[in-house]
C-alpha cells in the first residue's frame, strides 16, 4: 500500500538545510585559524590553573577574597570550557 509519500530519485529537496549547505563562506587563513586556537587554549588552561588554585585556597584566604568555601567549590569543579 501506497501512502502517496513517496520521494523519486529525481527530486531535489530544499530548505534551510540544504540553503545552508550552498553558502559559500570564506575561507579562513591558516594563520587566523591557528592564533584562535591557540588563544582560545591558553585561555582553557589559564581558567583551569586558576580554579584548582581558587579550590586549593584555605578559608581564612577565601574570607578574605569575600568567597565562601560553597561557592569555591562550585566554582572548581566547573569544566574548564564553562
Amino acid at each position: 500500500m501506497s501512502c502517496g509519500s513517496a520521494i523519486s530519485p529525481t527530486m531535489s529537496l530544499t530548505g534551510p538545510a540544504v540553503a545552508f549547505a550552498r553558502l559559500d563562506f570564506p575561507a579562513i587563513p591558516r594563520r587566523e585559524y591557528l592564533h584562535a586556537m591557540t588563544t582560545a587554549l591558553a585561555g582553557y588552561g589559564a581558567r583551569h590553573a586558576q580554579r584548582r588554585a581558587l579550590g586549593a585556597l584555605d578559608d581564612r584566604l577565601l574570607a578574605d577574597i569575600g568567597v565562601s568555601r560553597k561557592d569555591a567549590r562550585a566554582e572548581a569543579r566547573k569544566p574548564f570550557w564553562r
